[in-house]
């Protein structure tokens, strides 16, 4: 039978950083580095014609993009940015009713977060 370790403080942080950073790459010969990407908040709701946004946490630049949007909600979107960076989205004008939820997903390297966006439309 194998053997348990036990884990001090340290040791358990790094095994939750191993579960939160899941893949890894070779760097410069001798460093590993792991592709990271969260957001301030998963979903956001924005009163028509206003500009809100969604602060991005990322091991390095990110992108984004529109995977839906059937309703056409949003007006604009910052489409890139760096650790730290706010997504800015800029919801169209739409009067009082019921829309469906649009997505944008942000990637970093291999990961990503999806993001839902819905409209105030009553506001």
């Amino acid at each position: 039978m194998g053997e348990i370790a036990s884990f001090n403080g340290s040791a358990k942080a790094d095994v939750e950083k191993i579960n939160t950073f899941t893949t890894m790459h070779y760097v410069n010969g001798q460093e590993w580095m792991y592709d990271y990407i969260t957001l301030s908040q998963y979903s956001i709701t924005i009163a028509g014609g206003m500009t809100d946004e969604v602060t991005v946490y990322s091991s390095a630049s990110w992108t984004s993009s529109k995977t839906s949007d059937t309703d056409s909600i949003i007006n604009s979107y910052t489409t890139n940015g760096g650790d730290g960076d706010d997504l800015e989205i800029t919801m169209n004008f739409k009067a009082p009713g019921s829309y469906n939820d649009a997505m944008i997903r942000v990637t970093c390297g291999t990961k990503f977060k999806d993001l839902v966006v819905s409209i105030d439309a009553g506001s």
